[in-house]
């Protein structure tokens, strides 16, 4: 039986089959079909006697309408546990648990999701669906326009929409602190305090070392360079000392000498003077 979309006729009233009234308020209508009628003859059909009315005495459906509702809410949830049972191979197959899957990055991801809500909506209500994937409907919204990804940013995120993120500038200068060669053996923390103290980049240094991880900053391997020659190498504390001199500049501009006296192989300080 073909049905006609009431919303395209405005001009004249619609008609409904018997059966298909009967068929609402038993709730075994296809969704696709069920959201072309209007709501109010929704609720009207559902909410309905239609045993009073003159002839359905003849009719055998009234007889067995109890029968008839425990086999339509029998093949209804039939219908709800078999689309259950393909969300849970769909999440199986994406290999992200339930509770990460509003928090994916990949935009294939995303996408493959958005595409699988739309298939299975003809079997389930949208809102049913993301609510068993725990998926936010403005997040499912933003994955169903596709929108472009914002190239400038390692977090894929629209700076519009976005704005405390890292400028451009501060992202140039923190890729450019950490393939600097006088930086290869400092840890990812101190390049970070760096730029910091020069104020260079206004975040924090778990911000700078994230933004670096984005840009695969971190997995550097140092320069290994060689002992110094004539080095001393102990294998036991006081076997030898040694001493160094450090040169701290204040902030006045000033220079300042720091000469220490170290044990060579626990490297304990014995003695200093400025």
């Amino acid at each position: 039986m073909a049905y006609n979309n009431p919303k395209t006729m405005s001009n004249q009233r619609q008609s409904y089959h018997s059966d298909l009234k009967l068929a609402v308020q038993l709730e075994c209508v296809p969704s696709d079909i069920l959201s072309r009628i209007p709501r109010s003859s929704r609720h009207r059909f559902k909410y309905s006697d239609y045993s009073t009315l003159y002839g359905a005495g003849l009719s055998s459906i009234f007889d067995n309408m109890d029968l008839i509702k425990e086999i339509a809410q029998s093949k209804a949830a039939l219908h709800i546990a078999r689309a259950v049972l393909r969300i849970a191979s769909f999440v199986r197959s994406v290999g992200v648990p339930f509770h990460e899957l509003s928090r994916i990055k990949s935009p294939e991801i995303k996408q493959s999701v958005a595409a699988f809500v739309h298939r299975l909506s003809s079997s389930l209500p949208k809102a049913k669906i993301l609510g068993l994937l725990g998926i936010p409907v403005h997040s499912f919204s933003s994955w169903s326009r596709g929108r472009k990804l914002c190239p400038s940013s390692p977090l894929t995120r629209c700076r519009r929409s976005y704005p405390q993120q890292l400028t451009v500038s501060e992202l140039r200068a923190i890729k450019k602190a950490f393939l600097d060669s006088d930086f290869v053996s400092w840890p990812a923390s101190s390049i970070a305090w760096k730029l910091i103290h020069e104020r260079i980049v206004s975040a924090s240094v778990a911000t700078i070392t994230g933004y670096a991880k984005l840009l695969g900053l971190t997995h550097r391997k140092p320069v290994h360079r060689s002992r110094k020659r004539g080095s001393l190498s102990t294998s036991c504390p006081n076997e030898a000392w040694h001493v160094d001199a450090t040169v701290i500049i204040t902030e006045s501009h000033q220079k300042a000498y720091l000469q220490l006296v170290l044990d060579n192989f626990s490297k304990r300080i014995i003695a200093w003077q400025s």
